[in-house]
């Protein structure tokens, strides 16, 4: 609290200057213009760092409430709200936090195609086309994970591998591939919600051969020949990679691929059935799974949030398919926590 009175003066005063017709108005200069323009003017500068402003003065108020009234939805990345409801700010926010962002003059500049930031990275907010939004709050407290979950999906006493998941990458090549070999034509339903067309128009353990395999592309690169919606649970589980568990995580490397995947949600069966209605099999267990992996650069992990059913047919034969997914972490939580 001492930390944050002695910012006050100084914040305030940015504040004003901005507010004001005077020479200090114009917090943002020529090249940022022009960093703009690159952009094609997708934000203003000075719109920018006033949002920034905002910002520290909802901090400097301990205005928990007013600070997430400017989250559209939820966050990519930082606590749900029905979490953030139940604390206050002092609960939520370390002194040092609260330092590192109202110590860190607005930007005039985004970081690249990432948005705009405050104190290194742990707050970023953009523009679209609703206006300005957060989008991610960095190193706040964190929710704890629902009591009772296990760590990793064991069938038969064994973890099961990735080989029994299907995820897409960041470009969702395979399921466009799927989508238009079986002739699903809104693309982005069959993404939210494959197991809608699971049974209908998508058999079980179905595999098709994506168009990029021909004349022998897969088999010369080693890549995947055939791409699978659904796993039979006695063929995904063969592999012989290893796995560790670090913490609650499941985690291997592979080909310099990390992958990881972490059990955070529990679905009942009976819940579970009613994402796969045209499924003739019985769910015997669903789980929110958070999975995917890392193969370098900036642009970190790729990671996905889906709930996932194991599946019994009439001639006991099981299958672990994908049933919804969703944008991120926080809507994934919501919408399990919802079903109970």
């Amino acid at each position: 609290m001492r930390a944050a009175r002695g910012l006050l003066p100084a914040v305030l005063f940015l504040l004003a200057c901005l507010q004001s017709g005077g020479a200090f108005a114009n917090a943002c200069n020529e090249a940022d213009a022009k960093y703009a323009a690159f952009w094609d003017n997708a934000y203003d500068p000075e719109e920018a760092h006033a949002f920034g402003l905002q910002i520290q003065q909802i901090l400097l108020d301990k205005n928990l409430s007013g600070l997430f009234d400017l989250v559209a939805g939820e966050l990519a990345n930082g606590p749900r709200k029905r979490f953030a409801a139940t604390k206050t700010f002092d609960q939520m926010f370390d002194p040092a936090w609260v330092r590192a962002v109202l110590t860190d003059p607005p930007p005039c500049q985004p970081v690249g195609w990432r948005g705009f930031m405050l104190g290194s990275g742990r707050i970023w907010y953009h523009r679209d086309k609703d206006g300005w939004h957060l989008f991610s709050i960095n190193g706040a407290l964190q929710e704890p994970v629902e009591m009772g979950l296990p760590i990793g999906w064991r069938e038969d006493g064994e973890l099961l591998p990735f080989e029994c998941f299907y995820y897409d990458n960041f470009a969702t090549d395979r399921s466009r591939e799927y989508a238009k070999q079986h002739e699903i034509r809104d693309f982005d339903d069959f993404l939210a919600n494959p197991g809608k067309y699971l049974g209908m128009p998508i058999p079980l353990n179905d595999k098709v051969s994506p168009d990029w395999c021909q004349d022998n592309y897969c088999k010369d690169h080693r890549l995947d020949e055939t791409i699978a919606l659904s796993h039979r649970l006695s063929e995904c589980r063969t592999t012989s990679v290893e796995l560790t568990v670090l913490d609650r995580l499941i985690w291997r490397e592979t080909g310099g691929v990390s992958y990881q995947y972490e059990v955070i949600g529990r679905v009942r069966p009976v819940q579970c059935a009613r994402l796969a209605p045209h499924l003739d099999a019985t769910c015997n267990a669903a789980y929110l799974l958070a999975i995917g992996d890392y193969s370098g650069g900036t642009i970190g992990w790729l990671m996905q949030y889906t709930i996932y059913g194991l599946f019994t047919t009439k001639d006991d034969t099981r299958y672990i398919a994908p049933l919804k997914s969703f944008n991120n972490r926080n809507e994934a939580l919501n919408f399990t926590e919802d079903l109970r």
